[in-house]
C-alpha cells in the first residue's frame, strides 16, 4: 500500500508469467549493452549480462498464483491480472476451474502472442515457441467462455495487434483491450530490423531514431 500511495500513476498490477518472445525465458539484457546510464537505472553491475529469472518463486500452479494476486489486490486495493504466452492449456483450464468454484480470480488476462517482441529476445525464441496470438487467444478465451467467465474478466490482447485491421481482428474475437509497442517505435522512425538481441542494429536504424 505504500508503494500505491507513493506513486499514485499506478492504476493496476500485472504479474507476467511469460511474453511471446521470451515464453519460459528469463529476460537477458548483454553486458555489452549495459552502459552507465542503463545501470544506474536497474540497478545493476555494467561488466556482466543482467538476466532475470526465469520463473517466479513465489507460486508454482494455477492454485498458488491465484492466493498471490488475492494477496496483492488485498494489500494494494488495485486491480491484478496476469500476463502469458500460450503454449499447452492444462493451466488456463485449471485457472479457469479455480475461478469458477473458489471466488479468487484476476481482474485481467493480458495474451502474448508469439509473434509479438521487439527482436531483443534469441530467434530461437522469438521464431519458434508460443503461439500465434489468434491461435493462443481464441484457445484460452473459449476455456473462460465455456464456463461464463469471460464476461467477468478484461481480456487484453498483445502482438502486433496497434495497426487498425489488426486491432479489430483482436476486438472480433473477444479483446476489451489492447497492447500497442510497436508502432510506437516505427513512429520514432525504428526500422523493426529485429536485431537487437545481437546490439548490431544497421546503421540506418541507429541514424533514423537519433533523428
Amino acid at each position: 500500500m505504500d508503494l500505491v500511495q507513493a506513486h499514485p500513476q499506478i492504476r493496476a498490477i500485472e504479474i507476467k508469467l511469460s511474453q511471446g518472445a521470451k515464453p519460459g525465458l528469463g529476460g537477458v539484457l548483454p553486458q555489452r549493452k549495459i552502459t552507465p546510464e542503463i545501470a544506474a537505472i536497474r540497478g545493476v553491475p555494467e561488466d556482466r549480462d543482467c538476466v532475470s529469472p526465469a520463473a517466479h518463486t513465489a507460486f508454482h500452479d494455477a492454485d498458488s498464483r491465484l492466493d498471490v494476486v488475492e494477496q496483492v489486490a488485498s494489500t494494494t486495493g488495485l486491480p491484478v491480472g496476469i500476463k502469458s504466452a500460450v503454449g499447452e492449456m492444462r493451466f488456463w483450464r485449471d485457472l479457469a476451474a479455480l475461478i469458477d468454484t473458489t471466488g479468487r480470480a484476476v481482474d485481467f488476462v493480458t495474451l502474448d502472442g508469439g509473434e509479438g517482441g521487439t527482436g531483443a529476445a534469441p530467434l530461437v525464441f522469438a521464431d519458434r515457441v508460443g503461439l500465434p496470438f489468434k491461435v493462443g487467444f481464441s484457445r484460452v478465451q473459449r476455456v473462460f467462455a465455456d464456463r461464463g467467465l469471460h464476461e467477468h474478466v478484461v481480456f487484453i490482447g498483445s502482438g502486433r495487434l496497434g495497426l487498425p485491421d489488426a486491432a479489430l481482428v483482436g476486438f472480433t474475437l473477444g479483446c476489451d483491450l489492447i497492447n500497442v509497442a510497436r508502432e510506437a517505435l516505427l513512429a520514432i522512425r525504428c526500422i523493426q530490423a529485429l536485431r537487437r538481441h545481437t546490439n548490431h542494429c544497421p546503421p540506418a536504424s541507429r541514424r533514423r531514431a537519433r533523428g
